[in-house]
């Protein structure tokens, strides 16, 4: 009785230092993930001063452009063109523009004051 135990306490130990080095695993496959992703947002930062919009093809890999269009304000503060047009505003935990409205507006011709539609380039890799 005494032997089996003493191994269930032993095997308990085990299991419990097992369980703490996974995690201490999972904390350091988390930051080397974190880091590859930094990594891949800096070279893409790269690629894109690079190529300055045109396109690169191999049989590997294959980066194009396409364009979008996205809402910027002019003085940069969201909360300013919020209280100015309340009409664009979308009320949820906080106050913040109707992007969605404020697009579908400015691509039909409307002058809204303190917004314009400003087109991108995003790259993509496959």
């Amino acid at each position: 009785r005494d032997a089996k135990l003493e191994n269930i306490g032993l095997w308990i130990k085990d299991l419990r230092a097992e369980a703490a080095a996974i995690k201490a695993e999972i904390a350091s496959q988390q930051e080397r993930a974190k880091a590859a992703e930094r990594k891949a947002e800096r070279l893409e930062g790269y690629l894109e001063a690079v190529l300055a919009g045109n396109k690169f093809s191999t049989p590997r890999v294959s980066v194009s452009w396409r364009t979008s269009k996205a809402v910027v304000f002019e003085d940069g503060d969201e909360a300013a063109f919020c209280a100015a047009h309340p009409e664009y505003t979308v009320t949820k935990t906080e106050v913040k523009p109707d992007k969605k409205a404020i697009t579908a507006d400015l691509k039909a011709g409307a002058e809204i004051p303190g917004a314009y539609l400003e087109e991108r380039l995003n790259m993509s890799i496959k």
